[in-house]
């Protein structure tokens, strides 16, 4: 769904590149959710309670812009998944979605 929300507002270059990043959103006071779980946090340099994200990122560094284009929860108690399988089905994902046919306006 994220994917058909930016899909026809990308503004693409050759140059661009796709970034893959791993955070940690901070859930220290919910640890009841079912997705948060104690790992690193390289903002906090600590181990916190908290849900991990993977994201998948355009970036148009010729204009400054970027469109955040996949993201997936990193959960792997529940799904059995590492992140490298995220990043993975994301680019399968994109591919999947024609994301390589985009041609530079």
């Amino acid at each position: 769904m994220l994917w058909d929300n930016v899909k026809d507002i990308i503004q693409v270059s050759e140059n661009a590149y796709l970034v893959f990043d791993d955070t940690v959103i901070d859930k220290r006071y919910a640890i009841e959710i079912e997705t948060t779980k104690r790992q690193y946090s390289g903002n906090e340099h600590r181990v916190i309670q908290g849900i991990g994200l993977i994201n998948c990122i355009y970036v148009n560094h010729e204009i400054g812009r970027f469109w955040v284009v996949d993201y997936r929860i990193y959960d792997p108690d529940r799904d059995g998944k590492t992140k490298i399988v995220h990043v993975t089905e994301m680019l399968q994902n994109l591919v999947y979605h024609n994301f390589y046919y985009l041609k530079p306006c």
